[in-house]
């Protein structure tokens, strides 16, 4: 019984249907065509996989996925891509300025500058036997000692603040002209000159010399570090605008920076300038006339 009627199915399945269009007005017989069960299921099945293609390809390889609710637009994308270089670049200046101004801040007290790259170095532990003294070695360092054995140069003591460093030898090129407000005090943590002079004067070089530093910061604004020779350093701050870059040879009476009120330690347009030797600061009045 069951078989008669799965065979039934089947006959049903391959039984052939006419589909007939007729004209309304005059019943002629217009457009035709014959079909099966079976034919029909399997025309609907792949008119069904082939809308689903139809509409991958649409999502995937054109704009259309952009009206999706929710689904970021090219715009968008480029938007975030851009965003994400530029808080990587930020974060590498941001790094790059703070190393700088650690090297500054050992500068000027005296200490050897440090690397971010070598502190992340493992230094190892040396054995008695992982150095040997060559005989060279040893004739070096008796000859080094028999000079230093003979030695007439005093060795130089640390200047304090009021200790008055020579530099009867050294011509300062004023770096502007104009009325001090603000006298070198280091007892009150003020360690430079305050000069007034008009908004946009170009700021000068005091001496000769290489760009240690040239950066923003939030206390004193665009701030520029020269190192001279005779371990001199020149500090300019509270700028409008920096002329040079970091690395770059400087010349005497060069401008290297223009007159500003930049930064939050500041209440007028001025340039505070200070000067260091041998990371001690000194007062620059005593050596420039401004």
């Amino acid at each position: 019984m069951a078989k008669e009627k799965r065979n039934d199915f089947l006959a049903k399945l391959r039984n052939k249907y006419r589909l007939i269009i007729y004209n309304d007005d005059t019943f002629s017989e217009v457009w035709f065509i014959k079909l099966t069960p079976l034919n029909l299921l399997a025309l609907l099945g792949t008119s069904f996989v082939l809308m689903i293609v139809l509409f991958y390809v649409l999502i995937a390889y054109t704009s259309v996925r952009e009206l999706i609710p929710g689904y970021p637009t090219e715009e968008m994308r480029l938007r975030a891509l851009k965003a994400a270089e530029q808080l990587d670049s930020l974060s590498y200046q941001i790094a790059l300025r703070d190393q700088k101004l650690q090297i500054i801040s050992d500068i000027l007290s005296g200490k050897p500058p440090s690397s971010s790259d070598t502190s992340q170095q493992k230094v190892e532990p040396a054995t008695p036997d992982a150095f040997h003294r060559s005989p060279e070695d040893s004739l070096l360092r008796q000859a080094v000692e028999e000079e230093d054995k003979f030695s007439v140069v005093p060795r130089q003591e640390t200047p304090s603040f009021t200790v008055n460093t020579n530099f009867a030898s050294q011509l300062f090129y004023p770096p502007v002209r104009g009325i001090v407000t603000n006298s070198f005090d280091p007892q009150t943590g003020h360690y430079g000159t305050d000069i007034v002079c008009q908004p946009g004067e170009g700021i000068k070089s005091v001496m000769s010399g290489t760009v240690l530093l040239s950066a923003w910061t939030i206390e004193t604004g665009y701030l520029l570090v020269i190192q001279h020779p005779n371990n001199l350093v020149s500090v300019y701050k509270h700028n409008a605008e920096l002329l040079k870059q970091t690395g770059n040879m400087v010349k005497a009476g060069e401008v290297i920076a223009i007159v500003g009120n930049s930064g939050e330690y500041t209440s007028g347009p001025h340039l505070h300038f200070e000067l260091w030797h041998n990371g001690i600061p000194v007062n620059p009045e005593e050596y420039i006339l401004f």
